[in-house]
């Protein structure tokens, strides 16, 4: 019996023929998805040599501005998916022609600025390569030095994810590690953080030694990276001749990332002997601390006119670097830091730059950090006996009249607040601190007098606590809700019926009104609890009633009638007359004034001059062609 399909795609159909191009296969829409599900059909389409040059050809060639949009745009986007596809039998047959590989590393030859979608593409199809068949594709790309190639364009970001890869992947074998420090890869992706290249090739190789370090696995590509002829590189070139803001920034980044990454956890506060590498980085302080002093040659202009420095993000960068020193617990480190007057330094950055708040917060940090753990006791004493950090504070907020005329004029105020606090914690404990802050009459008049007020007001909760219970609501509540009650007590809720309009909660007593002279009407609007249930009309709904205060008794309410009315008829009148004629307005006019007459009231003229606003309101309202409506027939 003969197979038979009544689904058979567009795509099938084409590979079906006898002759077909690839620009047919290309230009169909289910070719992305025939790809993905492995058409077996397809795939040895794609496969064939002719077909996979004519395909790296649409990937990586730009063609002329005269072809079609389908040449330029759409055939390059579709291969590129093809490719994100990730078919091995495509990548096995690229990588077993070494025609097809020339051409495909051809591209790193071509003259630049290389072309970012291109290099997208080319990217994509590398890693892809890498990932499927590893081994094959890295000897090719070792054997042909395409290593220092990707190095040369490395300012292209895709071109940058390459080496990315080859330095973090797990696919990345321990041998093909070794070819990788074999090629001095590392140390010639730092050579490209030297102030001579332009600024995007600093960023791509800072972006690429940073998420080395991040994410490598490989242990043995990062003990490269942190040897000290790597470090010292790495310093020099930060602050060699030619340097520029942009070297500055991103070789700091650098260094910063690979303290972070050293392991201190086995350091302890008497140890004598540290790391090399952290040893060569402490020996070249003084080159940051010049850097940090260094004046600019034109200074920044205010609005007010004066001139101010200004602190530069490399400058950050560096404060944010010595932050990372300060947290290693070592007694000879802190000792080195003591000696090159680095909190010295901290604090006149940080009192001289009133309203740099990312400055405060990272001095703010240091200082944090080493209030707040006894291991950093001889920093501690450096920070309040050598540097005067308590009197510091009492120069900015220590009285009441310093507070007021610096507590707008400044950006650390909460800064020091919060200082003091930890200075006031770590004087509780039995240490130096305890006996020192005794001999300062000013400091404990400062805590008494307003550290312990601020700390009150700033430990409660904004805003206010109320019970739910004391919550009166007005408005709109759908009683057939269910689990209302539970939500808001003290509402009165009804048994659920299978159709309950909402009911309006007020607790506001009626409104009585004794001059009607300031206005025609004072509606209250409501609806008549007692009436939902015993209700004749055919849908059981309740009815609104619009009514007109009186200031004597009111007639009970009578019950609806079987027909719903908008207009009550002990308020309007005879309803015939009022809907009869609303071209002519003043025909509504005399029931109305009936109708006041019958409650009790003895209107002037006045009352009776109904505003415009609300003549225009019923006009707007009912002014319909009668003629036209069906149902004004029947009534």
């Amino acid at each position: 019996m003969m197979d038979w399909n009544p689904f058979v795609s567009s795509l099938q159909s084409i590979l079906d023929k006898e002759s077909f191009s690839l620009e047919e296969i290309l230009d169909d829409e289910e070719v992305i998805q025939e790809t993905l599900v492995a058409n077996k059909q397809l795939i040895a389409f794609l496969v064939q040599k002719d077909t996979l040059s004519k395909l790296l050809q649409y990937l990586l060639d730009e063609p002329l501005k005269t072809s079609s949009e389908k040449i330029r745009i759409k055939f390059p986007f579709i291969v590129n998916q093809i490719i994100g596809c990730k078919v091995y039998e495509i990548a096995k047959a690229i990588v077993e022609s070494e025609e097809l590989l020339n051409s495909l590393f051809n591209f790193l030859e071509k003259p630049k600025p290389l072309k970012p979608v291109y290099c997208g593409y080319f990217s994509r199809l590398v890693i892809f390569l890498l990932e499927k068949c590893t081994e094959k594709t890295f000897s090719y790309m070792n054997k042909n030095k395409m290593f220092d190639k990707l190095i040369e364009n490395i300012e292209n970001a895709p071109l940058c994810d390459i080496l990315i890869f080859l330095t973090t992947n797990e696919e990345i074998s321990k041998e093909q590690t070794q070819l990788l420090i074999q090629n001095n890869l590392l140390s010639k992706i730092l050579e490209k953080l030297s102030g001579e290249f332009k600024f995007t090739i600093n960023e791509e190789s800072s972006r690429c030694l940073i998420e080395t370090v991040k994410k490598s696995k490989q242990t043995d590509l990062l003990d490269e990276l942190k040897k000290d002829e790597i470090i010292q590189k790495l310093i020099d070139q930060i602050f060699q001749e030619n340097k520029t803001k942009y070297s500055i920034r991103n070789g700091i980044n650098v260094l910063t990332t690979i303290i972070q990454s050293l392991n201190f956890s086995n350091l302890s506060l008497s140890d004598e002997k540290i790391p090399s590498s952290l040893e060569l980085i402490i020996s070249k302080l003084p080159s940051f601390l010049k850097f940090l002093d260094e004046q600019p040659e034109t200074k920044k202009i205010n609005f007010s006119g004066t001139s101010t420095v200004p602190f530069t993000e490399a400058k950050l960068r560096v404060v944010q670097f010595l932050r990372e020193l300060t947290k290693i617990p070592v007694l000879q480190i802190q000792k080195t830091l003591s000696e090159h007057k680095i909190f010295a330094t901290l604090l006149g950055l940080f009192f001289s730059y009133k309203w740099f708040n990312h400055l405060h917060n990272e001095v703010y940090e240091i200082i944090h950090t080493i209030l707040s753990d006894d291991k950093f006791e001889y920093s501690q004493k450096t920070l309040i006996e050598n540097h005067s950090l308590i009197d510091k504070i009492l120069d900015e907020i220590g009285t009441e009249e310093k507070r007021k005329e610096k507590k707008n004029s400044i950006g650390y105020f909460e800064h020091l607040i919060h200082i003091s606090n930890n200075i006031v914690s770590l004087s509780l404990k039995e240490n130096f601190l305890s006996e020192f802050v005794k001999k300062l009459p000013q400091w404990t008049d400062f805590i008494d007098s307003y550290l312990v007020n601020i700390n009150s007001i700033e430990s409660k909760d904004i805003g206010i606590k109320i019970s739910i219970s004391e919550i009166k609501f007005t408005t709109f509540i759908d009683e057939n809700q269910e689990g209302f009650a539970e939500k808001f007590k003290g509402t009165k809720t009804t048994e659920k019926k299978e159709f309950n309009p909402p009911k309006m909660i007020t607790n506001l007593p009626e409104k009585k009104t004794e001059d009607l002279s300031t206005t025609a009407f004072s509606f209250q609007h409501g609806f008549d609890s007692d009436s939902d249930s015993d209700s004749d009309s055919d849908d059981n709904h309740q009815v609104f009633h619009p009514k007109i205060p009186s200031t004597q008794t009111q007639k009970p309410e009578e019950k609806p009638s079987q027909q719903t009315n908008f207009f009550d008829d002990n308020t309007f009148g005879d309803e015939k007359d009022a809907f009869g004629d609303f071209g002519n307005f003043q025909s509504f006019q005399p029931n109305l004034n009936e109708s006041f007459q019958t409650n009790g009231y003895t209107p002037n003229q006045d009352s009776f001059n109904l505003n415009i606003d609300f003549q225009n309101k019923f006009e707007d309202d009912f002014n319909f062609d009668q003629s036209n409506d069906p149902k004004w027939d029947e009534k």
